[in-house]
């Protein structure tokens, strides 16, 4: 046998396997020979015995290979699988605390932003009530008038600082609810 039968042969052996994987195989083999040199090539016949011999030892390692990738994926699908119901379980046994707590926490912010609304209004509602006051007092008693409209201003700026409190609150929850 020939080298070139014998490459010729081991090419049709392989016909099984993928033609990236046999090409590299057949490059192997075709280089293996010529580093050998014409003058050793019976004695590279005779060490790798015959093509089916070399194809039987290809297959196998090509099988054996596709074998444990596929065990590697299972493996990997096996374990997200696993964590998703552990994922899951967790989540479950948590809710009895979770949930209400989340029901607290939405309550929390409902009932400030309730309480930071009340205080902006009665402030509004304390600067109009003591600006008219002081307005009907201006010509009975000036004095008083104008402690009523110092204390209607100091009314009218809480109101407003509460009212940019409640527009930061608002902007704040929008974007923590935004980035989730």
């Amino acid at each position: 046998m020939t080298k070139e039968d014998f490459l010729h042969e081991l090419e049709k052996k392989l016909s099984r396997l993928p033609s990236e994987e046999r090409e590299a195989v057949m490059e192997y083999y075709y280089e293996y020979f010529e580093e050998a040199g014409p003058e050793r090539e019976q004695e590279v016949l005779e060490e790798l015995k015959s093509p089916s011999h070399i194809a039987s030892k290809v297959l196998a390692e090509f099988a054996h290979k596709e074998l444990s990738e596929g065990d590697t994926v299972k493996r990997e699908a096996k374990k997200k699988n696993k964590n998703v119901v552990l994922f899951l379980i967790l989540a479950l046994l948590a809710s009895p605390i979770a949930l209400p707590l989340l029901i607290v926490i939405i309550v929390l912010v409902v009932v400030i932003f309730a309480v930071l609304i009340s205080f902006a209004i009665a402030f509004v509602v304390i600067f109009a009530a003591l600006f008219f006051a002081s307005i009907f007092a201006l010509f009975t008693f000036p004095s008083i008038s104008l402690l009523l409209i110092g204390i209607s201003l100091v009314s009218l700026g809480c109101a407003i600082g509460l009212f940019i409190l409640i527009k930061n609150f608002i902007s704040f929850m929008l974007r923590k609810l935004a980035k989730k």
